[in-house]
C-alpha cells in the first residue's frame, strides 16, 4: 500500500494550519473598535453630552430621531466649538461605514471555518482516488485531484479578496480614528 500522496498532505496540513489559526482568531478590528469607544467616552466627557443623546445622533433609528437628539444638544449649549460639531459628524460617518468593515469580519471567518473543512474533505477524497485518474469535463480531460482542489482554491481566492478589501477600509477607519484624536 501507497503512503499518503503529498497532494492528502498538503490538503490535511493546510486544513490544521487554517483551523489553528481559527482558535487563535483576534482580529484587529476588536482593537480598532476599542480606540473608537476610548475616544467616545473621552468626548462624553468633555462635552458633557448624554449617551443616549449621542448614539440618537451618530447611530440614528429614524431621520426623526436624529433630529430631535441633534436638537437637544444644539439647544443644551453643550457642545461649545465647531470642532466638537464636527467630531459629531465624524462619529456619524464612523458608525454608518463600520457595519460594512463588520460584515467583512463576518464574511471572512465564516469562510475561514468553511475552507477548513473544504480542505479536511479534499485531503479524505484525495485518498480515495488515483492519483493518475481522469474525469472528462465538457469534452476536456481534466485530472481528477486537480477537480478536488477546485473548491479549496475558490476558498483561498475568495477569503485573499475580503482581506484585501478588509484592509483597504482599514485604512479608512485609521485615518477617521487619526482625524478624532486629534479633534478631541
Amino acid at each position: 500500500m501507497d503512503t499518503f500522496s503529498e497532494l492528502t498532505l498538503f490538503l490535511f496540513g493546510s486544513g490544521v494550519a487554517l483551523f489553528v489559526a481559527l482558535l487563535g482568531w483576534s482580529d484587529q478590528i476588536r482593537g480598532i473598535n476599542k480606540d473608537t469607544r476610548e475616544i467616545e467616552e473621552r468626548f462624553l466627557e468633555t462635552t458633557k453630552i448624554n449617551r443616549t443623546v449621542f448614539l440618537s445622533v451618530v447611530k440614528p433609528g429614524s431621520p426623526d430621531d436624529q433630529l430631535a437628539a441633534l436638537t437637544e444638544i444644539l439647544a443644551s449649549g453643550k457642545p461649545k466649538t465647531v470642532t466638537a460639531v464636527e467630531v459629531l459628524k465624524i462619529f456619524q460617518i464612523w458608525h454608518q461605514k463600520w457595519t460594512t468593515m463588520e460584515a467583512l469580519s463576518v464574511w471572512k471567518y465564516r469562510l475561514s471555518v468553511v475552507l477548513t473543512y473544504a480542505l479536511f474533505s479534499a485531503g479524505l477524497l484525495s485518498l480515495l482516488v488515483n492519483p493518475h485518474a481522469e474525469v472528462f469535463v465538457w469534452h476536456f480531460k481534466v485530472r481528477a485531484l486537480l477537480l478536488i482542489l477546485l473548491i479549496p482554491m475558490t476558498g483561498f481566492l475568495a477569503i485573499l479578496t475580503i482581506i484585501a478589501v478588509a484592509n483597504y477600509k482599514e485604512l479608512y477607519f485609521h485615518e477617521l480614528l487619526n482625524s478624532l484624536s486629534e479633534r478631541v
